[in-house]
């Protein structure tokens, strides 16, 4: 049985800015699934009221869960993520795809990972939206903002979303995010939501302000590279959190390439980094700077996913090295800059 820092770790730290949508204050998605776990444990049944019932089974019981990551990313979640998921008595939605780690093919540590990142940070080129024109800084992501899982939190769908925003300046500006079907980690999980029936989620475009309070885990957004370390507190978060305000900074803000430089030797430094090697996403030749803790569930591995040429953050990854699946992702589809707000 789970204890609930055993399924916070699970699912991810979810972005801690709260939700606009109305309606009483729910518990904790870890706290949902402790109790259930303790439930079971006791030897008791007790049904949600939100949960299906399958006819001539036993109660299903569904939980709602805060995915990191992000943020999480979080992820956060992540982890930089945030969002909630309700079950409601509709039919499956349309289901998406999974989503499968990035295929990485080295992992190099110490002063030979230090001096990798080193050197990376030192040939960074302009990225194309530092000479783009246009009023507003734009930034599109593909993120996944919260889960649904079985009780014990051995199937898990991933609600993502299609994030775009606009900036006046750095972490101010709007925001659009646009929810797509469910996404998952592994076949297993995939083929088990696939049947299952009376469950959904909130499925509404949402727009809002957004302002420098909002960049999570940062304290602040750096318009100079002295200013990097600070802005990802290094002195008060830990390695992981350092890794998560690097993701949160990219979201708020078209970071020029001094910035991006020293944010590279910013994770230099990070305790228990390590260099990843090579790779592509969506195409673009990225490497990867990479991160495995221990938690109360097993081995963690999160991964920054850069692009060669210019260091712009193309992909974060959150994986659960035990259950060999994602728990938290973002991709960052666009960077420009433009006239027009959508």
């Amino acid at each position: 049985m789970r204890d609930v820092d055993a399924v916070r770790e699970l699912v991810g730290h979810a972005d801690p800015t709260k939700s606009t949508e109305s309606g009483p204050e729910r518990p904790r998605a870890a706290d949902l699934i402790a109790r259930a776990e303790l439930r079971e444990h006791a030897g008791t049944e007790s049904t949600s009221p939100e949960s299906p019932t399958r006819r001539g089974g036993k109660p299903r019981r569904l939980v709602v869960v805060a995915a990191s990551i992000l943020a999480a990313a979080l992820l956060g979640s992540v982890p930089l993520l945030s969002g909630t998921t309700a079950v409601s008595e509709q039919s499956p939605p349309e289901v998406g795809p999974v989503r499968e780690a990035t295929e990485l093919g080295a992992d190099v540590s110490g002063r030979a990972a230090t001096n990798e990142l080193l050197n990376r940070a030192d040939g960074l080129e302009t990225a194309p939206y530092e000479t783009a024109e246009g009023e507003f800084g734009y930034i599109r992501t593909h993120e996944w903002s919260g889960s649904l899982c079985s009780s014990e939190v051995e199937h898990c769908a991933h609600y993502p979303r299609q994030r775009e925003t606009w900036l006046r300046e750095p972490a101010v500006g709007t925001t659009r995010t646009v929810p797509r079907p469910p996404e998952f980690g592994s076949d297993s999980d995939r083929n088990f939501w696939k049947r299952q029936s009376g469950w959904s989620g909130h499925r509404r475009t949402r727009e809002e302000r957004i302002g420098p309070n909002s960049v999570h885990l940062a304290r602040c957004v750096p318009e100079r590279a002295e200013r990097v370390a600070e802005c990802l507190n290094v002195r008060g978060n830990d390695s992981r959190d350092v890794f998560r305000s690097a993701v949160s900074l990219f979201k708020h803000e078209l970071l020029p390439r001094d910035v991006r430089a020293e944010l590279l030797r910013v994770l230099a430094r990070t305790p228990g980094v390590r260099f990843r090697g090579e790779s592509e996403v969506r195409g673009d030749p990225v490497f990867a700077v990479g991160l495995t803790s221990s938690a109360s569930v097993g081995e963690v591995s999160e991964v920054l996913l850069f692009d060669s040429t210019t260091g712009v953050l193309r992909s974060f990854e959150n994986l659960n090295l035990d259950r060999g699946e994602l728990t938290g992702y973002v991709v960052f589809e666009e960077y420009g800059r433009t006239n027009t707000r959508g």
